[in-house]
């Protein structure tokens, strides 16, 4: 049986995120406050990156349909609403 991570994109992460930008797009903000202290998430269409540091990669995941929607209308200056998506963890 897969596991999922539930991954909640808040109103504050709204606010708080900026378009065009990987690491503070209300996604990757929803992503990293999830992560270990140090660590980051990076987001482009339809994948986020964890990082450590500036330039140290741990890995790459595919991001589901519905955020990779929600990046692209934030991005265009759309309005988005808070919402949540689910993303399968790998064994």
């Amino acid at each position: 049986m897969n596991k999922v991570l539930r991954v909640k994109v808040e109103y504050y992460h709204i606010i708080c995120g900026k378009p065009n930008a990987g690491e503070k797009c209300p996604v990757a903000l929803a992503l990293t406050a999830m992560l270990p202290a140090g660590q980051r998430a990076l987001v482009g269409l339809g994948f986020f990156s964890v990082c450590v540091g500036e330039k140290t990669l741990l890995s790459t995941h595919d991001l589901p349909d519905e955020a990779t929607r929600f990046i692209r209308a934030f991005d265009s200056g759309d309005k988005v609403e808070p919402f949540e998506f689910a993303l399968p963890l790998e064994a």
